[in-house]
């Protein structure tokens, strides 16, 4: 399946991308404080830089938010929803709310989420 990368901020917010070890965006921002569900960090080396768009005042609230513990993107009402690396619930990191493309969307569901243990 082919995904449009792009980093371009009129594309949406850049600085996502996609970890090898358990299939899912994540902020690549706090790569090194990421917790990824399979073990240790997140891992970018495997992706290319995504960019998200982000829901503005004349777009309808999408659900989708960046867990500040872990830096991974969950689908969440109002911020919380969703299991984080340690079973404890997902919290957003900010009051962002991201409009990830259906292809991301699609690519997340068909690949994901693959955990493998370190």
């Amino acid at each position: 399946m082919q995904v449009a990368m792009s980093t371009s901020e009129a594309d949406g917010v850049p600085g996502w991308s996609w970890c090898g070890r358990c299939s899912q965006m994540f902020w690549r921002a706090g790569e090194a404080a990421s917790r990824c569900p399979g073990g240790g960090t997140h891992t970018s080396g495997e992706s290319g830089p995504y960019a998200l768009p982000r829901v503005t005042a004349n777009r309808t609230p999408s659900g989708w938010y960046r867990c500040g513990r872990c830096q991974g993107l969950f689908s969440g009402y109002e911020g919380t929803g969703g299991s984080c690396f340690d079973g404890a619930a997902h919290n957003a990191a900010d009051d962002v709310q991201y409009l990830p493309r259906q292809e991301i969307l699609k690519l997340m569901i068909l690949r994901g989420p693959k955990i493998r243990r370190v």
